[in-house]
């Protein structure tokens, strides 16, 4: 017995809010970024070249938001403003323009203003802000902080300090550290000045009175900032935790050798493949935000003990890999008297026999001091064992 045929049609939709939107997102973002990528590859679009990658950087995303490198020309404009029109006939989204911006370097206001008009936004100059993060043309500057000064004003306003105890107090200024300022101090050094207001601000809230008139401390602030085993509050010293923010950055660049930041930055800054930790820079073209982070990098070194592989990308001297302490502090005076201060681990050993035999060079005789603590070398290097498979 049949039935008689009925023809439906089926609809669904993924309101905002729902777990499955974002995950639908990332699919017509990918659809995007193929776009663009394909149109490089055509000779439609002329990327920004960038050190260290093969090919010319054209786009960047995060989440909703896009970030499109070209190179100034009529051409690039006008196949760009094509490809983003067939992305909205084909994924049924539109691009608001009225949120876009067209910001270039070197380009001439009238021709930066003819492209924007022509692609239907507006144009924007340096410093601006992007996820929230300033962007600029050079040395950040105080003036940046103002908005997150701002904020630790309004979000500890002094008449709160009316209606909440010592307790409250404390509660409140340690859920402002960790949300206001936690963004920007994760990428900019932050300057002295700012910290030493964003502290006078903590410290006036918290031992401000309800009477409107100021306490006496009765601790320093310093004494304020140690942890409950030390007599403190726990309150975070936020020099120390913009230390720690950018210190990440260093162990990153370690750890990710293949992410395109990294290739990006030793391309920039001639890092050789090989090199595990990035280098000093001398040249007054580097980054701001790059010299901010490097200034940390030798404390973090420091504090960093390396598993050892085959030694390929461990410095024997100058990196802690046997002991808490780099060998060049252990052995100081064989560190003086080797040819090569900088050489690899790898290239200190060779295999002989199925065992591993060390060859640290000198360039001149050892006396009785230097050959005691060279003995003593050779015995802490039989605790190690390169991988040479």
């Amino acid at each position: 017995m049949g039935l008689p045929k009925v023809s439906s049609r089926v609809r669904v939709a993924c309101t905002r809010g729902t777990p499955l939107s974002p995950l639908l997102f990332l699919f017509v973002a990918d659809a995007l970024s193929s776009m663009l990528n394909r149109g490089q590859e055509e000779g439609l679009l002329r990327g920004i070249p960038m050190p260290g990658l093969p090919n010319p950087i054209t786009h960047i995303q995060f989440t909703d938001d896009t970030l499109i490198f070209l190179e100034a020309s009529e051409a690039n404009i006008a196949n760009l403003h094509i490809s983003l029109r067939c992305f909205e006939a084909v994924s049924g989204l539109r691009i608001n323009m009225y949120k876009s911006r067209l910001l270039g370097t070197n380009i001439p206001s009238p021709t930066l203003q003819a492209y924007a008009d022509s692609m239907g936004c507006k144009v924007a100059s340096f410093p601006t802000h992007f996820l929230g993060l300033p962007l600029c043309v050079g040395r950040p500057l105080n003036f940046m902080w103002d908005k997150i000064i701002n904020k630790f004003h309004r979000f500890l306003a002094s008449w709160k300090c009316r209606y909440l105890s010592l307790g409250g107090r404390l509660t409140l200024i340690k859920a402002a550290l960790s949300s206001l300022p936690l963004f920007f101090m994760s990428l900019f050094r932050c300057p002295a000045q700012v910290l030493k207001t964003m502290d006078k601000i903590r410290r006036d809230f918290l031992w401000f009175s309800k009477d409107n008139q100021r306490k006496f401390h009765p601790l320093e602030w310093s004494e304020v900032c140690k942890v409950f085993r030390g007599g403190g509050a726990s309150i975070k010293n936020l020099k120390s935790m913009n230390l720690a923010l950018l210190g990440k950055w260093v162990w990153l660049f370690a750890s990710e050798r293949e992410a395109q930041w990294v290739k990006i930055v030793r391309g920039k800054y001639g890092v050789a493949p090989g090199d595990l930790w990035p280098k000093a820079l001398s040249s007054y073209k580097a980054s701001h935000i790059w010299k901010g982070i490097l200034r940390i990098q030798n404390h973090v070194i420091q504090h960093s003990c390396l598993e050892l592989g085959n030694g390929s990308t461990i410095c024997f001297w100058e990196d802690s890999w046997l002991g808490e302490l780099p060998l060049k502090i252990q052995f100081p005076l064989l560190y003086r008297l080797s040819p090569e201060r900088d050489i690899c681990i790898i290239n200190c050993y060779s295999l002989m026999a199925g065992r591993i035999v060390w060859d640290i060079r000198c360039f001149r005789n050892l006396d009785d001091s230097e050959a005691l603590e060279f003995q003593t070398l050779m015995e802490s290097l039989l605790k190690a064992s390169p991988n040479v498979a």
